[in-house]
């Protein structure tokens, strides 16, 4: 697994009643961008969405490529990124109309998710100049195949009871919530298992399902993060709990094997150094 970034990814930082659910209606154009270079030395930045703002402070351009990627282009599966992007850190801050602030309230995991990402990319696109591709190649993966045994994940109905309660007491109505060392799924498919692994499990390719189950189902995931975020705040992490890998096959009856597959690759065809304001 890949060492964490000390930034504060409020994917995982968010509570954990925060589900998935519908798309977030169209992003608010920004009004004002503003991006600075960051020089403090203090490496210990953040990205995330406010009640009028999106941002990001102190935080590598890398980074925020990720985050405005929704994580999907794992261990390096960006390509033509520039060296400066890595080593260069930037404070930037998008705010939205007052118009369109409500359109920044209320938003669920997947909607607040969905939101920040829109507005970063209207940032990179605005002020980095960003043009990019997808291509699909093949290269390393995990694949999320049963373990000995039969799978331990508890098959469930579109009627089944309106909330899941996870070991560490938190409420999961029907979608997926990830908090640091915890992910659990109420009446989902497997590929939302799949998904949640890749945007919250910290591991360093991607995740392809390989499992053959169909339907939907009920599960929890609760392991000790490899380096929990020194920013997860209150958020409590059980270091007795087994490592991820051990997780899921211990709690899931699956596990995720080293593997070949198709990869979904991030490639950047043109990105500038933005002129600060």
């Amino acid at each position: 697994m890949r060492p964490r970034l000390h930034l504060l990814l409020l994917t995982l930082a968010m509570s954990a009643t925060a589900q998935t659910g519908p798309p977030a209606s169209k992003p608010p154009s920004l009004e004002v961008i503003s991006v600075k270079q960051n020089n403090s030395g203090l490496n210990d930045g953040n990205v995330g969405l406010r009640a009028d703002s999106v941002f990001a402070q102190d935080a590598p351009l890398t980074f925020v490529l990720g985050v405005a990627f929704r994580h999907q282009f794992a261990g390096g599966h960006m390509v033509g990124v520039p060296a400066w992007a890595d080593t260069t850190r930037f404070d930037m801050v998008g705010r939205v109309a007052e118009t369109d602030i409500p359109k920044l309230q209320h938003l669920n995991f997947e909607q607040h998710a969905e939101m920040r990402s829109a507005l970063l990319k209207q940032i990179l696109y605005d002020r980095f100049q960003l043009k990019t591709h997808i291509e699909v190649r093949e290269g390393p993966v995990y694949a999320l195949v049963a373990a000995k045994g039969s799978p331990k994940l508890k098959p469930v109905s579109d009627d089944a009871p309106k909330e899941l309660v996870t070991p560490k007491g938190n409420h999961v109505s029907r979608g997926t919530m990830a908090v640091p060392g915890e992910i659990a799924g109420h009446i989902v498919p497997i590929s939302s298992l799949v998904d949640t692994l890749m945007s919250a499990g910290d591991l360093d390719r991607p995740v392809i399902d390989r499992t053959g189950l169909t339907g939907k189902f009920d599960f929890s995931i609760n392991w000790t993060p490899e380096q929990p975020s020194p920013n997860a705040g209150d958020t409590f992490v059980d270091d007795s709990l087994p490592s991820l890998f051990t997780a899921i096959q211990e709690q899931l009856g699956l596990k995720l094997e080293p593997s070949k597959g198709p990869i979904r690759t991030l490639v950047i065809d043109s990105i500038e150094r933005p002129k600060e304001n």
